[in-house]
């Protein structure tokens, strides 16, 4: 891919020509702790807050009563040269829903503070016949 431009994380102490390691992620959605009696790779199920349902594995280092992050489906997408803030930017992606991979062009808006090749996480939603 190349040179990536990102942000300093907060309290970082770097000198020119360091060497960071940084995570491009989304945020979690959830925070889930592992119920008593559930065990590493078993599938716990819950609804997002417009009802869909989803369900998501207990990852092997999860013990009952430890938390766990849950990501959302969403993409790291870089913010094309010339992009503003509020810009709309245009990508294609191929996601495996479960029910089959789907390639489809989805839009994102460039989030405030994010500026030309910097990376921001773009939800991708959810296929309209996932929920049927």
């Amino acid at each position: 891919h190349g040179f990536l431009s990102t942000r300093t994380p907060a309290g970082a102490n770097l000198l020119p020509g360091s060497r960071q390691c940084v995570r491009l992620a989304p945020l979690p959605e959830f925070r889930v702790e592992v119920p008593p009696g559930v065990s590493p790779g078993s599938e716990l199920k819950f609804a997002r807050k417009n009802g869909t349902e989803i369900s998501v594995a207990v990852p092997q280092s999860a013990t009952p009563g430890s938390f766990f992050d849950v990501l959302p489906l969403a993409l790291m997408v870089q913010v094309p040269k010339s992009a503003m803030p509020g810009d709309l930017v245009v990508f294609s992606a191929e996601v495996n829903f479960g029910s089959g991979t789907v390639t489809s062009w989805y839009r994102a808006q460039v989030p405030p503070g994010f500026h030309e090749e910097e990376y921001f996480p773009a939800r991708i939603p959810e296929p309209e016949y996932a929920a049927l």
